[in-house]
C-alpha cells in the first residue's frame, strides 16, 4: 500500500484530495466473491505493495524516451499528440501548444494554481463498482492531460500512454502507473479525440487509469480508446461522461484483453437531446480475462443511447459484459439499445454476459440482446476455396468481425487509429479447437 502521497510541487487542493483518498485506501478491501460487481472478475493473488510507483529521480530518464514508429504512425494525423511514459510527458515529443480561444492544454503535474473546472472532475471520486481500486487510483494519479476545447472548429488531438521498462533500473520489478485525464468540451465544440494505452514489451506492471469527459451544450465528440498492455499487465480504466443538452458522443473502443482487463464506463444523459452512441470491441486468448462493464442513465427526456459491445474469445480466456441501462421517470420519450455479441472459439473459453435494463417512464424505446457464435463454417470453406490456408481465413474472418465495430465510427481519424490496432492482431488469437 501507498504510505504517502507524491511530495512534486502541486496545488494545495490536489493534495488534499490525494489525502482523502489515501484515507479511504487504508479502509478498503479487495473485491471478493460476494462482490457482484466483481462476481465474474475475481482477484487472485493480487497485493498492491507488489507494484512499485515510479521515483521522482527516475522522471527524467522516463521522460527521454523516444516511442516507436508504429505507435507514432497510428496518430500522425491529429493536430496536438500528447505522449507518456510510464506516467511521465514526453515533451520533446508532444504538442502542448495553446490557443486561447480554441484549446488550453495542461498537465496535472502542472496544475499548481487554481481551475475550478478542473478541480470539480478531480476531485471525482471513482465509480462505486470498482471501490478500493477507485481509491488506490485517486491517491496515487500521476501525471495526465486536463485539456479544454472551445469553438467549433474541428480538432484532432491524440493522448498516447506507453509503458515499458522502467528507464535506468538495471533490475526490473512490477510497477503501478495512475494516469489521470479529464476532457472538457464547451458548447458547440467538434472534436475527435483518441486515447491509446499501449505497453512497448511484455512485462508486470498495474494500470489504474481515470478519464473523464464532459460535453456541454451541441458539443460534438468522437473518442477512441485502445488498450493493448500485454498478458501480464493488469489494467483498470474508470471513464466518467456527461453529457448536456443536445450533446453527441461517439464512443469507440477496441481493448486486447490482459490479466485482467476491468473497464467501468459511467455515462449520465443529463438534459434533453443529449445522446451516445458506443461501440466497444475486444480480443482475448490464452489466459487472458475482459471485463467492460459499463451503466448508462437517461436523466431527461428525448435522450438516445446505442451500445454495440462485440469481441472474440478463445483458448482459456473469459470475457464479461455488464451493462446496466436506466430510463428515469422524466425521461419520456427516450431511446436506447444494447447488444452484446461474442465468437466463441474454443470450449473452454468462457463469456459472461449481462444486460440489466431499468425502465421507469412509459413512453419510451427500449431493447438488449446478447448472443454467442462462432466463426461461420461456409465462410471459412469460400475463403479456403479462394486459396487462403485455414489460419489465414480465420485471421481474417475474426479481425473482420471486430471491425465491424470499429467501421461504425463516423470519426476516419479515431477509426484509422483503432484499426492499426485491430490488424495486428495474430493469427493465434482466432485458432479453434485441437488447432495448434
Amino acid at each position: 500500500m501507498p504510505t504517502s502521497v507524491n511530495s512534486n510541487a502541486e496545488a494545495a487542493w490536489i493534495r488534499t484530495v490525494r489525502e482523502a483518498a489515501l484515507k479511504r485506501f487504508g479502509h478498503g478491501e479487495l473485491p471478493g466473491p460476494k462482490n457482484e460487481a466483481w462476481r465474474y472478475t475475481p482477484i487472485k493473488n493480487f497485493k498492491f505493495e507488489n507494484f512499485r510507483s515510479i521515483a521522482t529521480e527516475e522522471f527524467a530518464a522516463q521522460s527521454a524516451y523516444k516511442p516507436p514508429k508504429e505507435v507514432l504512425a497510428l496518430v500522425d494525423q491529429a493536430s496536438h499528440r500528447i505522449y507518456f511514459y510510464n506516467g511521465v510527458l514526453l515533451e520533446h515529443c508532444s504538442n502542448l501548444e495553446e490557443n486561447g480561444e480554441e484549446l488550453s492544454i495542461s498537465t496535472v503535474r502542472k496544475m499548481t494554481g487554481n481551475s475550478m473546472w478542473a478541480q470539480k472532475y478531480l476531485e471525482r471520486p471513482g465509480h462505486k463498482n470498482l471501490g478500493v481500486f477507485a481509491d488506490h487510483q485517486q491517491a496515487n494519479q500521476d501525471d495526465g492531460v486536463v485539456i479544454r476545447f472551445k469553438g467549433s472548429s474541428p480538432k484532432k488531438v491524440a493522448v498516447v500512454n506507453l509503458y515499458g521498462n522502467i528507464k535506468g533500473v538495471s533490475q526490473q520489478q512490477p510497477f503501478q502507473v495512475c494516469p489521470r485525464h479529464v476532457y472538457f468540451f464547451e458548447e458547440n465544440s467538434r472534436v475527435e479525440l483518441i486515447e491509446l494505452h499501449v505497453a512497448a514489451n511484455s512485462l508486470s506492471f498495474f494500470a489504474n487509469v481515470a478519464s473523464d469527459l464532459i460535453l456541454e451544450k451541441n458539443a460534438r465528440v468522437s473518442y477512441g480508446l485502445g488498450q493493448w498492455l500485454g498478458e501480464d499487465a493488469l489494467a483498470i480504466h474508470d471513464a466518467s461522461v456527461e453529457l448536456k443538452e443536445g450533446a453527441n458522443l461517439e464512443w469507440g473502443q477496441f481493448s486486447v484483453a490482459s490479466a485482467p482487463n476491468r473497464n467501468e464506463m459511467h455515462c449520465e444523459l443529463l438534459e434533453k437531446g443529449a445522446s451516445v452512441q458506443i461501440y466497444a470491441s475486444y480480443a482475448a486468448t490464452d489466459r487472458q480475462h475482459i471485463d467492460n462493464s459499463s451503466s448508462i442513465f437517461h436523466r431527461q427526456g428525448e435522450t438516445r443511447s446505442e451500445q454495440v459491445v462485440k469481441g472474440v474469445v478463445s483458448g482459456r480466456a473469459r470475457a464479461v459484459f455488464s451493462g446496466a441501462l436506466r430510463i428515469d421517470e422524466d425521461a419520456q420519450k427516450s431511446d436506447a439499445s444494447q447488444l452484446n455479441q461474442n465468437l466463441l472459439l474454443t470450449s473452454t473459453a468462457e463469456v459472461d454476459t449481462r444486460p440489466q435494463l431499468e425502465v421507469f417512464a412509459d413512453d419510451v424505446k427500449a431493447a438488449h440482446g446478447a448472443s454467442v457464435g462462432e466463426l461461420s463454417a461456409d465462410e471459412i470453406f469460400y475463403l479456403q476455396s479462394r486459396g487462403l490456408p485455414l489460419e489465414m481465413a480465420k485471421l481474417i474472418l475474426g479481425r473482420g468481425y471486430i471491425l465491424d465495430v470499429v467501421n461504425r465510427l463516423s470519426s476516419d481519424f479515431v477509426k484509422n487509429g483503432l484499426s492499426a490496432m485491430v490488424d495486428r492482431i495474430p493469427a493465434h488469437y482466432f485458432v479453434g479447437e485441437g488447432e495448434p
